[in-house]
This record gives structure tokens, sequence and C-alpha cells, in this order.
């Protein structure tokens, strides 16, 4: 450090010292020339050999250039290459007699790249290896001409963007606090490389930072990621309790756990006839007592008394009661059946097998029936008698009356909500995320009578064509023009939660005996935009950017 009391001379730019001839580098030995140029690149080289005549020196760049072949690569790397004669001082756009040094460089960094991973060693980025092979790539002009044009115009623009590499290998491997950064696929991001590839790469690029195979992950960015983690679980966890709240609400609850897209307590049950009635008008006549049920289920039942179930002996039981054989010394009583002795008998022997014999049995009885006297029809005398009136049968009764029109649903007021706004709805309750757009959902009103749109599958099941609203794809994957039905008392929870939903979904339908009215007030439905039917015109007027559309049709 130069103290503030000396004076310094200072120079103009246009009046350098003069150095004496003995304070040159051509002064200085060959080998110390030699030895000092070998750790710089071929780049350095060629600038240092533009601004300064001794290091055009044909015999010194053939020096170098044969110095670091030999002695600073393995031979590995540079096996067939082999180093030209160099001319001296060459014109001012070329790199001198460096060049040669340079495409040397290019193939030992290119060998380095194309090894096969080492399992230990030092990690280098891939996206670096990358970069530096496509920018060899592009450096390399072609030996032999193209086959064909198009084949070079697609290696020229292939090659285009190719850049230089910069000049910290792992830069993208390192973190803020200079250690190695965390990554989930450790081998889709590094390449590891054994201890000579490295020393050649840390030659060639000196501001690398060195990673070892061994080396953890930063242990600050473990703990900001792990803090963070925790810190986001917080926010989910609050997050989807003020989403819950909702659920609070039973008619909320309600539509939330819905599936078929009725409400199940306003489905109207239909009157079943009873089983086994008579088909017959007249009432069945019962020969055991005297009264007239009106259907088989009437009858009395006569309850048949069974007797309980007996147990049977155990066998093992009447085993044990037998007196033992062999050398007990005790024999069998005389009173015992030969059957059982013979089923004990010692020495393996069994009884011969019992003989049946057929017996012929006499023919059963044969009762005749008696007829009963004839009698004289001259000793009896023939009765006078008066016709019997003709007595008309009586008309079956009539059916009951039953309504022209028997809805699904119990009579009431319903709203109707596109299916695929609930389900996001629903989806954004279950797992988070971003409140669904009411606007970007089809809606149900036709902006070009004002009136409501009832799609077709609602339509079928309000006429009792369908069974059910929603079929088994419309549940799993609804169309655009699939709605669900919600209740007054549905609609307004929903609309004190989301007030957002009551300026978009208005449209409602009335249930009754005498028929369904569409609109909030009964002024029925827009089947004036389907004039050709159910088909591509109907699809196309459900949505409310489509209705400006055809508005503007009919306008031109």
């Amino acid at each position: 450090m130069i103290s503030p009391q000396k004076s310094t001379t200072l120079f103009p730019p246009s009046s350098f010292p003069t150095l004496n001839p003995s304070t040159s580098l051509t002064t200085l030995p060959v080998d110390v020339l030699t030895y000092t140029l070998m750790y710089l690149r071929a780049y350095d080289l060629s600038s240092l050999q533009q601004t300064c005549v001794c290091f055009s020196d044909r015999d010194l760049v053939v020096r170098v250039v044969k110095c670091v072949s030999e002695q600073i690569y393995p031979s590995s790397l540079t096996l067939g290459w082999k180093s030209e004669k160099v001319s001296g001082r060459r014109a001012e756009a070329t790199t001198g007699g460096f060049e040669r040094l340079r495409d040397l460089e290019m193939l030992v960094v290119a060998r380095v790249l194309s090894r096969p991973d080492a399992e230990e060693g030092f990690f280098v980025s891939k996206a670096w290896c990358k970069s530096a092979l496509k920018w060899l790539e592009a450096s390399t002009p072609s030996k032999k001409a193209s086959s064909s044009k198009k084949k070079g115009r697609i290696r020229e623009r292939r090659l285009s963007n190719a850049l230089p590499p910069w000049p910290n290998i792992n830069v993208d491997l390192v973190c803020e606090h200079g250690s190695l950064v965390r990554s989930s696929k450790p081998r889709a991001k590094r390449k590891v490389i054994d201890k000579k590839a490295w020393k050649v790469l840390r030659r060639l690029y000196p501001e690398s930072k060195e990673m070892s195979t061994n080396d953890s992950e930063c242990l600050e960015c473990k703990f900001n990621r792990l803090e963070n983690q925790r810190k986001e679980q917080e926010k989910q966890n609050k997050n989807k309790t003020e989403r819950k709240k909702v659920l609070e609400v039973g008619f909320v609850r309600e539509v939330f756990n819905r599936t078929k897209g009725v409400p199940n307590h306003c489905l109207a049950s239909t009157p079943t006839p009873p089983l086994f009635s008579s088909p017959s008008p007249t009432p069945l006549s019962c020969g055991i007592c005297s009264s007239t049920p009106t259907s088989v289920v009437d009858l009395p039942i006569a309850p048949i008394a069974t007797p309980p179930p007996q147990k049977l002996p155990s066998p093992t039981r009447s085993l044990r009661s037998w007196p033992p054989l062999g050398n007990s010394g005790v024999t069998p009583s005389k009173k015992q059946p030969k059957v059982e002795m013979q089923m004990l008998m010692p020495d393996g022997v069994l009884p011969p097998p019992p003989v049946f014999k057929m017996v012929n049995l006499p023919p059963p009885p044969v009762f005749k029936m008696a007829s009963p006297p004839t009698p004289n029809p001259t000793s009896l005398p023939i009765p006078i008698t008066s016709p019997i009136p003709f007595t008309p049968a009586a008309p079956p009764p009539s059916p009951p009356p039953y309504p022209a029109y028997n809805p699904p649903l119990s009579a009431g007021k319903y709203f109707i909500l596109p299916r695929s706004y609930l389900q996001s709805w629903r989806h954004y309750i279950r797992a988070g995320g971003e409140l669904p757009d009411p606007s970007s959902y089809p809606q149900t009103t036709c902006n070009l009578h004002g009136k409501c749109v009832p799609p077709f599958h609602l339509i079928q099941w309000l006429n009792n064509t369908t069974p059910t609203l929603l079929t088994i794809s419309q549940r799993s994957n609804p169309s655009l023009n699939t709605v669900e039905i919600l209740t007054e008392a549905e609609y307004a929870s929903l609309i004190e939660k989301f007030p957002k939903i009551g300026s978009f979904f208005q449209e409602s339908v009335t249930v009754g005996r005498e028929g369904v009215k569409w609109g909030e007030d009964g002024n029925g439905a827009c089947f004036n935009c389907e004039q050709e039917g159910r088909g591509k015109v109907t699809v196309r007027t459900r949505n409310r950017e489509m209705y400006n559309k055809y508005l503007k049709e009919l306008q031109v």
C-alpha cells in the first residue's frame, strides 16, 4: 500500500517509461516462458500473441502446444491428436499458432463430458454439459459437405442459438449460501465425473465451484424449506377450516353431499298396487268361516303346533358304557346282543354280512263304492214350482280417479344450477384452490328473450320419460347443459354464503299437479330459439356468449 506522505510520479498515456532491453520478456529463459504459457488457455494465448511481438515466435508456439498436449492432459484424452508445425505471425483476423491448441481443448472437453457417470467423484451440471457440447459442435466446422442443403439448414438452425458455456460449471448447483442445492432428482441435473476429469475441467474453467459427491444438502436451505412447509401446512389447514364452515349449515351440506342431482326428500312417492290382490271384482268367499276377505292376505292362518326337537344320544357315550375286552378278565354278559359282540371280535375278523330275503306281501284290499238305491219314478210326486227371476250381475267398480300429471317431485318451487359449476364448487370445498367464477360457466337464461332455457334431460325427467335426472355418464362427466335441482331453502342458504351465485343463476321451475311452470313468474321457457328442434341450436344457445353471437346473427 502506498503511503500518503510519499509522492508518486504519474505519466501521461502517451509517454510511458521505456524499458531497458535487459528487462524485456525475451531475456527470460525459454523454459520459463513455456511453463508460464502452459497455464493459459488458447484464447488467452491468442490475445497475448496479438499484443506482444515476442509471443509470435514459431518455435515458442510449437513448444507450448507440444508441452500442453503431453504434460497437461492425460494421454487417454489426447489420443489421436497430432500437433502440426505452425508458422510465425499470421493475419490479425486469425488466432495465430494457437488454433491447434484450441482444437485440443475442445477435444478434451468433449471426451470428458462423453464419459459415463462415475460412482464417486465430483458433480458437474448437466445443463452446462449440454451447452458446452452444443457450443463445441457449432464451433467445429463440418469436414465434409452436407449431402443436401436441407440438412445443412437444419444444422445451422439448431446451432444458431448456441452460446459459449459459462465460466462456473456448477453455477446452477450452488445455493445462495454457497453449498450444494437440494434436488428431488439428483441424477437428472447432476453428472458425476472422476478426479482426473474434474482436474482437466478445473484447469479450463478455474472459476468453477468444487462439489464432491460426499457433500450434503445445505443445512440452512433445508431448515428454511422445512419451515416454509410447516407454514404452508398451517395456512392450508386454516383455509380448509374456513371452507368447511359453510358446511355447518344443513341445507348447504345437503347440496355438497348430493350425487344424483335431486333432493331425495322431495321425490314424489308413487303408489304401488297391493301384492296378491284378487283379479276378479267379486269378493272371495271363505268356506271355513263366514267372513269375506278382500284378498288372500286377509285369510286367517291357523298356527301349526310342532313338537320340540328331541336330543339324540351321543355315540361316544354308548361306546363308553360297553364293558372292556381283552386282558381285563371280564367276560361279556349273556344278555348283550350278539350283533354287538360280533362287531368287536378280536384279531380283526369281521362278521359276515346279513342276508336279506324277499317276502311276498298280500295284495292291498279293494274298496268299492256302493251305489244308492234307484227310486221308482212312478212312486214320487212331481213338484210344480214358479220360474226363478233373472238378476243381472253388478258392474265392476270403476278405477280410482288419478290426476292427468303425476310429477316425479313433490309440489313446490325449485331452482336450476349447472352441474359443472356445482362440481367445481364441491372440489373447492373439499380440496381448496380458487373459488369457481359463475360467469365462466353456461347460464340457464336466454339473453335474447329473457326466459329460462331448460335442458332436454330435465324435461324428459319431469315428463316421466326417464327414471332418473342424471345418467351414470352425466354424473361423472357432466356436459355444458347438465343441471341439478335445488329447493328454495337450499338455494337461499347457498346464496347467503356465496352471493355471486344469485347474480348468474336465477332460473326456477314450479312443479304441481296441474303441470310445470318455467321461470320466476311462470312466463314459460324459451322455445323460440328451438324452432328447428333440439339439435345443434339447443346446444349453441346454452352458453351466454353463444347467445350474444346468436343475437348478432339475427340483427345482421
